[in-house]
């Protein structure tokens, strides 16, 4: 099935009446701060008064179906345009979100302008607090050197193994003076634990450890 174009939603979806709660709220905050009913009292209100009216249309505005049903801002973000506008109300009740972005939605809304009017600027409104898509993972598909991980556990490669341990490990130092006091000076019993271990390498049809012949 062939998915809606998003006028073709906003279409089947009109807003109707419901954008009359958020109107409610404006007539009831022009009246508790002493200001007519009109679109230029939304210019004079102050921050809370005209916060709290963005709230308000925000919500009447995710609680229409066609908020579901629409795309998201950014593609593949989100399901919806309903978690776009959820994000948008929390920008908007953290106090960091500059509501004169909001001016246009709420004059389009108090005149009744048409519902794709409203979407469009909603959708403008939401993409400024909706981050750009992550760029997927790097995940390394293949080594781009040998190492000592990718060859079997055998003594048959051995001599592989020597090759590649001293260019992973690097430059190697040897009899420097004071080095075994240094680290495993504290160690108890190093040389006892040490000597079982080694006989334990070169022991068995298989030992791991096989002494160099000429």
């Amino acid at each position: 099935m062939t998915p809606l174009s998003r006028t073709e939603i906003i279409k089947s979806r009109p807003i109707g009446d419901g954008l009359n709660a958020f109107r409610d709220e404006f007539i009831l905050i022009c009246r508790i701060s002493g200001l007519p009913y009109s679109i230029q009292s939304i210019h004079e209100l102050d921050h809370d008064a005209l916060q709290n009216l963005c709230i308000c249309l925000i919500l009447a505005l995710q609680a229409l179906p066609a908020s579901r049903a629409l795309p998201p801002v950014v593609g593949g973000a989100h399901k919806n345009l309903f978690n776009d506008l959820s994000r948008l109300s929390s920008s908007i009740n953290s106090d960091e979100f500059n509501l004169n972005q909001l001016l246009p939605l709420l004059v389009a809304a108090f005149h009744r302008e048409s519902d794709e009017v409203i979407w469009d600027k909603i959708y403008t409104a939401a993409a400024e607090t909706t981050p750009p898509p992550r760029p997927p993972p790097y995940v390394e598909q293949t080594p781009y050197s040998c190492s000592t991980s990718m060859i079997l556990n055998s003594h048959k490669h051995q001599d592989n193994i020597d090759a590649l341990l001293k260019e992973e490990l690097g430059s190697i130092y040897t009899d420097i003076p004071g080095f075994k006091k240094a680290f495993f000076g504290e160690v108890k019993d190093l040389e006892k634990a040490g000597t079982a271990v080694f006989y334990k390498f070169i022991k068995g049809e298989d030992p791991l450890y096989r002494k160099p012949t000429d």
